[in-house]
Protein backbone atom coordinates (compact mmCIF):
# COMPACT_ATOMS: atom_id res chain seq x y z
CA UNK A 1 0.00 0.00 0.00
CA UNK A 2 1.32 3.42 -0.94
CA UNK A 3 2.01 5.99 1.74
CA UNK A 4 -0.88 8.46 2.21
CA UNK A 5 1.45 11.47 2.11
CA UNK A 6 2.85 10.34 -1.25
CA UNK A 7 -0.66 9.91 -2.68
CA UNK A 8 -1.75 13.35 -1.45
CA UNK A 9 1.45 14.93 -2.76
CA UNK A 10 0.85 13.44 -6.21
CA UNK A 11 -2.81 14.49 -6.13
CA UNK A 12 -2.03 18.13 -5.33
CA UNK A 13 0.56 18.31 -8.10
CA UNK A 14 -1.87 16.94 -10.68
CA UNK A 15 -4.63 19.28 -9.50
CA UNK A 16 -2.34 22.30 -9.82
CA UNK A 17 -1.11 21.29 -13.28
CA UNK A 18 -4.67 21.04 -14.56
CA UNK A 19 -6.07 24.31 -13.23
CA UNK A 20 -3.11 26.70 -12.89
CA UNK A 21 -3.20 27.83 -16.55
CA UNK A 22 -6.94 28.49 -16.21
CA UNK A 23 -6.51 30.37 -12.93
CA UNK A 24 -3.66 32.54 -14.18
CA UNK A 25 -5.94 35.42 -15.32
CA UNK A 26 -6.94 35.86 -11.67
CA UNK A 27 -3.46 37.28 -11.03
CA UNK A 28 -3.56 39.87 -13.80
CA UNK A 29 -4.55 42.73 -11.49
CA UNK A 30 -2.47 45.62 -10.19
CA UNK A 31 -3.34 44.75 -6.58
CA UNK A 32 -1.48 41.46 -7.08
CA UNK A 33 1.38 43.12 -8.95
CA UNK A 34 1.89 45.65 -6.17
CA UNK A 35 1.79 43.09 -3.37
CA UNK A 36 5.01 41.60 -2.02
CA UNK A 37 4.17 39.62 1.15
CA UNK A 38 1.86 36.78 0.14
CA UNK A 39 0.20 34.50 2.68
CA UNK A 40 -0.90 31.14 1.24
CA UNK A 41 -3.11 29.53 3.86
CA UNK A 42 -3.65 25.79 3.47
CA UNK A 43 -0.83 25.48 0.95
CA UNK A 44 -0.73 21.68 0.94
CA UNK A 45 2.62 20.63 -0.55
CA UNK A 46 3.21 24.24 -1.74
CA UNK A 47 3.47 23.05 -5.35
CA UNK A 48 0.96 25.71 -6.45
CA UNK A 49 2.81 28.41 -4.50
CA UNK A 50 6.04 27.38 -6.24
CA UNK A 51 4.33 27.75 -9.62
CA UNK A 52 3.30 31.28 -8.63
CA UNK A 53 6.79 32.08 -7.35
CA UNK A 54 8.28 30.95 -10.67
CA UNK A 55 6.05 33.47 -12.48
CA UNK A 56 6.34 36.22 -9.85
CA UNK A 57 9.82 36.00 -8.28
CA UNK A 58 9.41 39.43 -6.64
CA UNK A 59 6.96 37.94 -4.10
CA UNK A 60 7.82 36.53 -0.68
CA UNK A 61 5.55 33.62 0.24
CA UNK A 62 4.56 32.52 3.72
CA UNK A 63 2.81 29.17 3.36
CA UNK A 64 0.85 27.52 6.16
CA UNK A 65 -0.28 23.91 6.18
CA UNK A 66 -1.80 22.00 9.11
CA UNK A 67 -1.02 18.59 7.58
CA UNK A 68 2.43 17.93 9.03
CA UNK A 69 3.42 15.47 6.32
CA UNK A 70 2.59 17.93 3.52
CA UNK A 71 4.34 20.80 5.30
CA UNK A 72 7.46 18.66 5.75
CA UNK A 73 7.48 17.71 2.07
CA UNK A 74 7.15 21.36 1.07
CA UNK A 75 9.91 22.55 3.42
CA UNK A 76 12.35 19.92 2.17
CA UNK A 77 11.49 20.40 -1.50
CA UNK A 78 11.56 24.20 -1.59
CA UNK A 79 14.03 25.24 1.09
CA UNK A 80 16.16 28.27 0.35
CA UNK A 81 14.05 29.77 -2.46
CA UNK A 82 12.04 32.48 -0.65
CA UNK A 83 9.12 30.27 0.22
CA UNK A 84 8.65 29.78 3.96
CA UNK A 85 6.48 26.85 5.07
CA UNK A 86 4.94 26.75 8.55
CA UNK A 87 3.13 23.79 10.09
CA UNK A 88 -0.15 24.68 11.78
CA UNK A 89 -3.09 27.00 11.31
CA UNK A 90 -3.25 30.76 10.85
CA UNK A 91 -2.92 31.37 14.60
CA UNK A 92 0.60 29.89 14.42
CA UNK A 93 1.79 33.25 13.04
CA UNK A 94 3.17 35.87 15.41
CA UNK A 95 1.10 38.82 16.55
CA UNK A 96 2.97 41.35 14.39
CA UNK A 97 2.67 39.34 11.17
CA UNK A 98 1.19 41.32 8.27
CA UNK A 99 0.36 40.31 4.70
CA UNK A 100 -0.23 42.28 1.50
CA UNK A 101 -2.11 39.50 -0.24
CA UNK A 102 -3.96 36.46 1.11
CA UNK A 103 -4.49 33.39 -1.07
CA UNK A 104 -7.25 31.00 0.00
CA UNK A 105 -7.29 28.23 -2.56
CA UNK A 106 -9.64 25.33 -1.79
CA UNK A 107 -9.53 26.33 1.87
CA UNK A 108 -12.56 28.50 2.63
CA UNK A 109 -15.06 25.66 2.35
CA UNK A 110 -13.18 23.71 5.04
CA UNK A 111 -13.06 26.50 7.65
CA UNK A 112 -15.33 25.52 10.56
CA UNK A 113 -15.44 29.08 11.94
CA UNK A 114 -15.05 31.65 9.18
CA UNK A 115 -16.12 34.49 11.47
CA UNK A 116 -13.17 33.90 13.81
CA UNK A 117 -10.81 33.50 10.87
CA UNK A 118 -11.95 36.71 9.16
CA UNK A 119 -11.48 38.55 12.46
CA UNK A 120 -7.86 37.37 12.41
CA UNK A 121 -7.56 38.46 8.77
CA UNK A 122 -8.66 41.99 9.62
CA UNK A 123 -6.05 42.21 12.38
CA UNK A 124 -3.17 41.10 10.14
CA UNK A 125 -4.02 42.62 6.75
CA UNK A 126 -2.07 45.60 5.42
CA UNK A 127 -4.14 48.70 4.77
CA UNK A 128 -4.20 47.97 1.02
CA UNK A 129 -4.33 44.18 1.24
CA UNK A 130 -5.99 41.95 -1.30
CA UNK A 131 -7.63 38.55 -0.90
CA UNK A 132 -8.11 35.96 -3.62
CA UNK A 133 -10.46 33.07 -2.89
CA UNK A 134 -10.45 30.13 -5.29
CA UNK A 135 -12.87 27.32 -4.57
CA UNK A 136 -15.21 24.75 -6.06
CA UNK A 137 -18.23 25.74 -8.14
CA UNK A 138 -20.19 22.49 -8.21
CA UNK A 139 -22.96 23.99 -10.34
CA UNK A 140 -20.84 23.22 -13.39
CA UNK A 141 -19.80 19.68 -12.48
CA UNK A 142 -20.71 17.17 -15.20
CA UNK A 143 -19.37 13.75 -16.09
CA UNK A 144 -20.34 11.41 -18.97
CA UNK A 145 -20.90 8.52 -18.89
CA UNK A 146 -21.90 8.19 -15.26
CA UNK A 147 -19.36 6.69 -12.83
CA UNK A 148 -21.56 5.33 -10.03
CA UNK A 149 -18.81 3.77 -7.92
CA UNK A 150 -16.44 6.75 -8.07
CA UNK A 151 -19.20 9.35 -7.65
CA UNK A 152 -20.65 7.44 -4.71
CA UNK A 153 -17.37 7.80 -2.86
CA UNK A 154 -17.04 11.44 -3.89
CA UNK A 155 -20.50 12.20 -2.56
CA UNK A 156 -19.61 10.72 0.82
CA UNK A 157 -16.49 12.89 0.96
CA UNK A 158 -18.45 16.07 0.25
CA UNK A 159 -21.01 15.11 2.87
CA UNK A 160 -18.18 14.65 5.38
CA UNK A 161 -16.95 18.20 4.71
CA UNK A 162 -20.35 19.57 5.72
CA UNK A 163 -20.60 17.26 8.74
CA UNK A 164 -17.18 18.43 9.96
CA UNK A 165 -18.34 22.03 10.04
CA UNK A 166 -17.27 23.11 6.57
CA UNK A 167 -19.45 24.41 3.74
CA UNK A 168 -19.04 23.11 0.21
CA UNK A 169 -20.64 26.15 -1.48
CA UNK A 170 -19.20 29.39 -0.09
CA UNK A 171 -19.46 31.65 -3.12
CA UNK A 172 -22.75 33.27 -2.10
CA UNK A 173 -21.76 34.02 1.50
CA UNK A 174 -18.19 35.29 1.45
CA UNK A 175 -18.90 38.69 -0.11
CA UNK A 176 -21.04 39.77 2.83
CA UNK A 177 -18.70 38.24 5.39
CA UNK A 178 -15.66 40.00 3.98
CA UNK A 179 -17.54 43.29 3.61
CA UNK A 180 -18.05 43.23 7.38
CA UNK A 181 -14.28 43.46 7.90
CA UNK A 182 -13.67 46.16 5.27
CA UNK A 183 -12.95 44.13 2.13
CA UNK A 184 -14.87 45.06 -1.00
CA UNK A 185 -15.59 42.57 -3.75
CA UNK A 186 -13.84 43.63 -6.98
CA UNK A 187 -14.13 40.72 -9.36
CA UNK A 188 -15.36 37.15 -9.65
CA UNK A 189 -14.32 34.92 -12.51
CA UNK A 190 -15.90 31.55 -13.23
CA UNK A 191 -13.56 28.84 -14.49
CA UNK A 192 -14.57 25.58 -16.14
CA UNK A 193 -11.94 22.91 -16.72
CA UNK A 194 -12.97 20.16 -19.12
CA UNK A 195 -11.53 17.07 -20.72
CA UNK A 196 -11.49 18.60 -24.22
CA UNK A 197 -8.59 20.84 -23.22
CA UNK A 198 -5.37 19.17 -24.46
CA UNK A 199 -3.85 16.75 -21.92
CA UNK A 200 -6.63 17.46 -19.42
CA UNK A 201 -8.45 14.16 -19.83
CA UNK A 202 -5.34 12.13 -19.01
CA UNK A 203 -4.54 14.30 -15.98
CA UNK A 204 -8.15 14.24 -14.82
CA UNK A 205 -8.23 10.45 -15.01
CA UNK A 206 -5.07 10.33 -12.92
CA UNK A 207 -6.57 12.82 -10.48
CA UNK A 208 -9.72 10.73 -10.05
CA UNK A 209 -7.62 7.63 -9.39
CA UNK A 210 -5.62 9.53 -6.76
CA UNK A 211 -8.78 10.86 -5.11
CA UNK A 212 -10.11 7.31 -4.85
CA UNK A 213 -6.77 5.98 -3.64
CA UNK A 214 -6.56 8.66 -0.96
CA UNK A 215 -10.05 7.78 0.25
CA UNK A 216 -9.92 3.98 -0.01
CA UNK A 217 -6.24 3.10 -0.12
CA UNK A 218 -4.25 1.14 -2.66
CA UNK A 219 -4.63 -0.94 -4.63
CA UNK A 220 -8.05 0.26 -5.73
CA UNK A 221 -10.90 -2.26 -5.74
CA UNK A 222 -11.04 -4.00 -9.10
CA UNK A 223 -14.51 -2.71 -10.04
CA UNK A 224 -13.58 0.91 -9.30
CA UNK A 225 -10.26 0.68 -11.14
CA UNK A 226 -12.02 -0.83 -14.16
CA UNK A 227 -14.72 1.86 -14.11
CA UNK A 228 -12.14 4.64 -14.22
CA UNK A 229 -9.96 2.86 -16.79
CA UNK A 230 -12.83 2.27 -19.21
CA UNK A 231 -13.91 5.91 -18.82
CA UNK A 232 -10.41 7.03 -19.81
CA UNK A 233 -10.43 4.79 -22.89
CA UNK A 234 -13.88 5.86 -24.10
CA UNK A 235 -13.41 8.55 -26.80
CA UNK A 236 -16.89 9.90 -26.00
CA UNK A 237 -16.34 10.30 -22.26
CA UNK A 238 -16.30 13.83 -20.92
CA UNK A 239 -15.85 15.67 -17.64
CA UNK A 240 -16.09 19.30 -16.64
CA UNK A 241 -15.79 20.90 -13.24
CA UNK A 242 -16.13 24.47 -12.15
CA UNK A 243 -14.17 26.84 -9.98
CA UNK A 244 -14.65 30.44 -9.04
CA UNK A 245 -12.05 33.05 -8.21
CA UNK A 246 -13.13 36.10 -6.21
CA UNK A 247 -10.89 39.09 -5.57
CA UNK A 248 -11.38 41.44 -2.61
CA UNK A 249 -9.55 44.63 -1.64
CA UNK A 250 -9.24 46.28 1.77
CA UNK A 251 -10.72 49.78 2.09
CA UNK A 252 -11.33 50.02 -1.64
CA UNK A 253 -13.69 53.00 -1.32
CA UNK A 254 -10.94 55.09 0.27
CA UNK A 255 -8.64 54.98 -2.76
CA UNK A 256 -8.62 58.07 -4.97
CA UNK A 257 -7.37 56.22 -8.04
CA UNK A 258 -9.40 53.05 -8.36
CA UNK A 259 -7.79 52.33 -11.72
CA UNK A 260 -4.87 50.68 -9.93
CA UNK A 261 -7.22 47.77 -9.21
CA UNK A 262 -8.37 47.26 -12.76
CA UNK A 263 -7.04 44.58 -15.08
CA UNK A 264 -3.64 45.13 -16.65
Amino acid sequence: MRDRAKIYDDLLQVQARVTFPLEHPLYQFKIWEQSRKVLDLGCGNAFYAKMLLDDYPDKVFTCIEKDEAMASIARERYKGIGLEVITGSYDALSGDFEFDFLLLRHVTSYLPDRKAFFKWVKEHAASTAGILIIDADDEHFLIKPNLPIFLGGLGKFREKVNNDGGQRDVRKDIQGELAEIGFQHIETQRIIANSKIPNTKELTHLYMCLVAELDIGSPLPQELAAELYLWALDPRSYIQYGLFGSLFVMNYDNFEDKRIFQEV
